[in-house]
């Protein structure tokens, strides 16, 4: 197994395509925190991966101390620490949350740590030389936040007349 991480690696996803069974299998080694890494799922090939849009999960903000496993079911379920019936070291069982199985032999995961990020839309910068027009109107704004004072009827009607010119 290729370990790129530091003290965190992917043993193996088990019971590919069983729902409530489907699950990633972390092997983690030394103590670390689990929010510094996240998986994504794509098409693997070889030693690559193409991503998918819409599978991502951060593994949120758990110290483990390894040795110790990571249990990432793709169902739904209450995270839970208990011993795994093996090795008697600490199994950290979370949940993905998904609604149907989503791994099966061409579909793996792949284990990514975060690294400098750059947040976008930073107030300090002048945006105003970038930005185009929005494509549409947008909705009249108001000193209210409450939506009874939007004319919704009149924004209809102008997004209407602004698609036929």
């Amino acid at each position: 197994m290729n370990t790129v991480h530091n003290g965190i690696e992917i043993f193996g996803v088990y019971d590919r395509g069983v729902p409530n069974k489907e699950r990633v299998v972390l092997r983690v080694t030394q103590t670390l925190n689990l929010a510094n890494y996240f998986l994504i799922v794509g098409l693997a090939h070889e030693n690559n991966i193409w991503p998918f849009n819409d599978s991502f999960l951060w593994l949120t903000n758990i110290e483990v101390v390894g040795p110790a496993w990571v249990f990432i079911y793709t169902g739904k379920g209450t995270p839970r620490v208990e011993l795994e019936m093996n090795t008697k070291q600490p199994l950290h069982a979370l949940y993905w949350g998904k609604e149907k199985v989503i791994f099966d032999k061409d579909i793996s995961p792949a284990l990514v740590s975060f690294g400098p990020v750059e947040i976008g839309n930073k107030p300090s910068k002048d945006l105003s030389m970038v930005l185009t027009p929005p494509l549409f109107p947008t909705a009249p704004v108001t000193n209210s936040s409450s939506p009874k004072n939007i004319d919704w009827v009149k924004v209809l009607n102008d997004l209407l007349e602004s698609t036929k010119k």
